[in-house]
């Protein structure tokens, strides 16, 4: 994990389906973390669980994409800003965005890993083409909520089994 500079070699989908997996693997673990220490949270959305699921699976990383990696990302570039300032600028909106929608600790979680990882991709690829960056940014995003949301049903089906 962490090992930014060897992902320059990977392929496009070798690239997107590692980030994906490994940021949802450390969001997951920082939520078990933060519900250890401060007590579960509101328990989720009260939006209808198929809502919930094309929201995650499609709209958000569509939309997503462009509020917080595309825009943030060609707005330090004008300013005439690195990499790193593109990707911590970029991570920085897609956290208070999640902040706000989601609250404390899925925010915190979505919100830093999910949000460094997205930026991370957006910013690799935007080198190579802004067309590439989106798709393979949406793409992450994509992978990262379906690996989320595969993870929390079983959770809650496990936890249902327990009880």
């Amino acid at each position: 994990m962490f090992a930014f500079k060897a992902r320059s070699e990977m392929s496009l989908w070798s690239f997107c389906w590692r980030m994906a997996v490994e940021s949802a693997f450390l969001a997951m673990m920082m939520i078990i973390v933060l519900n250890t220490i401060l007590g579960p949270g509101n328990g989720g959305s009260s939006s209808p669980r198929w809502w919930v699921i094309v929201s995650a699976l499609i709209m958000a990383p569509l939309l997503e994409t462009v509020l917080c990696q595309s825009i943030p990302v060609r707005i330090i570039e004008k300013l005439r800003g690195g990499f790193w300032s593109q990707v911590f600028f970029s991570a920085t909106i897609f956290a208070i965005l999640h902040f706000w929608i989601l609250g404390f600790i899925p925010g915190m979680t979505a919100g830093l890993f999910g949000g460094f990882y997205l930026a991370y991709t957006y910013v690799h690829w935007n080198g190579r083409s802004r067309k590439r960056a989106y798709w393979s940014t949406v793409l992450v995003h994509f992978l990262y909520n379906l690996t989320i949301i595969v993870i929390a049903t079983f959770a809650g089906a496990m936890a249902n089994i327990l009880h």
